[in-house]
């Protein structure tokens, strides 16, 4: 005989295990499901589009799964401001995860109707192989590829991210949590944040920032990446052709003032870093400025104090460095060659064989922890010593 304990755990159990859903899209239309919730990934013409899957997976429990063969996903049905994926962009609420077969072969396209994605709150989300374009947000609002809210969660896994625009926040505009890996985020545009403006944590690992543009709000531009606090943005392994910014603003009212972001920089290529502080009236600037701490990196550019943890290539001289200026090269070119495909999921920038940044990295074994070079570059090529790992993201010669 059960105990009544024994058989409340028994139902416990049970209720929280929600089998997963996986539904394979085989239509690349347009067309919403016509019955969300029956577990059954079918239009009215008895199809499994993009959209269909979506509203499925939103009616149900569980960590869902959506199959997307290679296509072209073009969004068509008008309506911005809805929020269940029935028109306009992808509204995600649930545990999900949506798989294509690469990002030149799965391709999600708003053609400028809308955005492409919208975390909603609450959601975790997982976007793998696919691409996302042509998403246009209103003026009212964040993220012209994707939006993520601040109690949603998101991942990129070799995903591109390309020519979506919006007010801030062009390519991706994060108020939860985000963490990318092996993508590319180019050619999208802004006023700030041309290619991911976050206001959270986010992380960067193995990714390719290029080409994107922000055309500047009170000095605050971040073309690549822009980001205000109280967040830590934390890139490693990744190159950023363009700028990353943190900015804060002062006023004497605590309550209207604003917090940067802290930037955390392992094995980065960089070619613009700024600090920017608005401050609108009397108040003193210097508390909760934004920060960047980085190791083992290249800055071609700045407009910030950077704090050193050793083994940075920095090409201005009139850039500030604290910290520990061990290994620290200032002044000089850092000699890379053109944004290519040098092998890996993204393209990136290699040093040529003559530039100071080859073998100047921490003579540390690569992974050993510490202030130590990443055990693997920007392409997944193990590092290598000589006398040193080499700077910047990736591990040329």
């Amino acid at each position: 005989m059960r105990t009544p304990a024994l058989a409340c755990v028994i139902v416990l159990l049970a209720a929280s295990a929600v089998p997963a859903a996986t539904f394979q899209v085989d239509d690349t239309g347009d067309a919403v499901d016509l019955t969300p919730g029956d577990g059954i990934c079918a239009t009215a013409g008895a199809a499994c589009t993009l959209r269909a899957a979506v509203q499925e997976a939103n009616a149900l429990a569980g960590d869902d799964r959506i199959r997307v063969p290679a296509g072209t996903y073009a969004l068509t049905i008008a309506g911005a401001f809805e929020n269940a994926g029935a028109t306009g962009d992808l509204d995600l609420t649930g545990r999900l995860r949506i798989v294509g077969q690469g990002p030149e072969a799965t391709i999600v396209d708003a053609g400028g109707l809308d955005r492409v994605i919208d975390v909603r709150p609450g959601a975790r989300v997982t976007l793998v192989r696919l691409a996302v374009r042509g998403g246009k947000a209103s003026n009212t609002e964040v993220g012209g590829g994707i939006h993520t809210d601040t109690s949603s969660r998101l991942v990129l896994e070799r995903v591109l991210v390309e020519s979506n625009e919006a007010l801030v926040g062009g390519g991706i505009g994060a108020g939860g949590r985000v963490k990318i890996t092996a993508s590319t985020v180019r050619d999208n545009f802004a006023e700030a944040g041309g290619g991911l403006l976050t206001t959270t944590d986010a992380t960067i690992r193995k990714s390719t920032f290029d080409g994107n543009v922000a055309d500047g709000i009170l000095e605050i531009f971040g073309h690549d990446i822009a980001a205000t606090g109280p967040a830590t943005v934390t890139i490693v392994n990744s190159t950023i052709t363009g700028q990353i910014q943190t900015s804060s603003i002062c006023r004497s009212e605590p309550v209207q003032s604003t917090v940067g972001a802290d930037f955390v920089l392992s094995n980065v290529t960089v070619n613009d870093v700024s600090n920017i502080v608005r401050t609108l009236d009397s108040c003193t600037p210097g508390e909760g400025e934004g920060t960047f701490t980085l190791r083992n990196s290249i800055v071609q550019q700045c407009n910030a104090t950077l704090i050193s943890q050793g083994y940075n290539f920095v090409q201005p001289e009139g850039c500030g460095i604290l910290g520990d200026l061990t290994g620290v090269v200032v002044g000089d070119d850092p000699l890379l060659g053109s944004l290519l495909d040098n092998g890996g999921p993204t393209q990136t920038l290699l040093p040529v064989a003559v530039s100071q940044a080859v073998d100047g990295g921490n003579p540390a074994t690569p992974g050993s922890g510490g202030f130590a070079c990443e055990p693997f570059d920007q392409r997944g090529v193990a590092r290598f010593l000589g006398a040193g790992c080499d700077m910047g993201a990736v591990e040329g010669h």
